[in-house]
């Protein structure tokens, strides 16, 4: 267990630093794990911010600004592979002996290789291109700070140090919008491995939930033959490829902290988009069985089993709470009629993504941001 300081003071007491610096631009790339951070540097009067969505872009941007003002520029990035596309501006920034100063926001240690999204291994991501890096856990804020300061000086070439980019990966804990401290807990998982011939029966229970995230073509197919033959409702993220299918609940979001936690979880594919499900999932991970082949190295579900969907076989049971199934039944048919009244009205979400649909083909795509 390991206790925390809040991450807004922390931000604060950074963006404090990098303005007594001398600091003067911060090129952001919004995203949710850099959010205390970006509001810190938002709220930096001496500060100015420029908001960049694609990172190769702000990585470029940032690294004319330096050349141009011949003073560092801070460059900040949520975490995962948003991470990767500043590679590019921070080799150039290397050969070209560009002061920049690279923020990453990180998860803590804990959830790495735990299938959380936008979860990488940061630390030396850049390693043959920066002058130096720190990776920070939010603890000791006094020697973290001189730290920070020792590495913005590399940054700058103070000290007989050659001028270049310097990596900073800062690793935030949820609520990223804190005010108390928080308490991590870090659980043990047993992956039970099958063969292809093996079968694995899953426990009986009265309360079972199937969650699907994300799932190819040929996945979802074999997990919907699987799971057709239950009567077990289903909670599928949008990118499972399982939506189009019959009796698949969809408006989980809305309802799933109103439901009688089940006693027994089926998971395929990787952890959902959704933070509410997730922080669903993290509260019923113990009685959670994942089914893959390949996310026993990165997930942490309690029972992680390595098996192909097809070469599963789920028996039903007579067990099921029939009032507990109803209630999400109900739950479900009241907000997709609520939706389904919503998009008939004009000028609302709904609406424009059922108009944009008709005119869509094979060919089409549709990006939002």
């Amino acid at each position: 267990m390991e206790k925390r300081l809040s991450n807004i003071a922390w931000s604060q007491s950074i963006a404090k630093l990098f303005a007594k610096k001398n600091i003067k631009y911060a090129c952001i790339s919004p995203g949710s794990r850099n959010t205390p951070l970006t509001l810190a540097l938002i709220k930096e009067k001496s500060i100015k911010c420029i908001s960049h969505i694609d990172e190769r872009s702000n990585g470029f941007f940032s690294l004319g600004i330096a050349k141009k003002t011949n003073n560092p520029v801070i460059v900040l990035t949520t975490s995962g592979t948003a991470t990767a596309n500043l590679l590019p501006s921070i080799i150039e920034a290397y050969y070209s002996m560009t002061s920049l100063i690279i923020i990453t926001a990180d998860r803590p240690k804990n959830l790495i290789n735990s299938g959380e999204n936008q979860t990488i291994n940061q630390v030396g991501i850049y390693k043959n291109f920066i002058r130096q890096m720190i990776d920070i856990k939010i603890s000791n804020q006094i020697s973290t700070l001189k730290k920070i300061n020792k590495i913005i000086n590399i940054a700058k070439g103070d000290n007989k140090n050659i001028p270049g980019p310097i990596h900073i990966n800062i690793r935030f804990d949820e609520p990223l919008l804190d005010k108390n401290r928080k308490v991590i807990q870090i659980n043990e998982t047993e992956i039970i491995t099958n063969n292809k011939n093996t079968i694995f029966k899953v426990p009986k229970s009265k309360r079972p939930l199937i969650i699907c995230g994300n799932l190819n073509e040929n996945e979802a197919k074999d997990t919907y033959n699987l799971i057709k033959q239950l009567n077990f409702p289903v909670f599928a993220d949008i990118n499972s490829n399982l939506r189009h299918y019959k009796n698949i609940n969809v408006y989980y979001d809305f309802y799933s902290n109103k439901i009688k936690n089940p006693d027994l979880i089926i998971r395929f594919g990787s952890k959902p988009i959704s933070k509410i499900l997730n922080k669903f999932l993290s509260k019923n991970k113990h009685r959670t069985y994942l089914i893959n082949s390949y996310l026993y190295f990165n997930d942490d579900a309690k029972y992680i089993v390595k098996a192909y969907p097809k070469n599963i076989i789920l028996e039903n049971n007579n067990l099921i709470d029939k009032n507990w199934l109803s209630k999400i039944n109900e739950y479900e048919l009241l907000l997709s009629n609520k939706c389904s009244n919503i998009e008939i009205k004009p000028n609302n979400e709904f609406s424009v993504v059922k108009s944009l649909t008709k005119y869509l083909n094979k060919r089409n795509y549709l990006f939002s941001i």
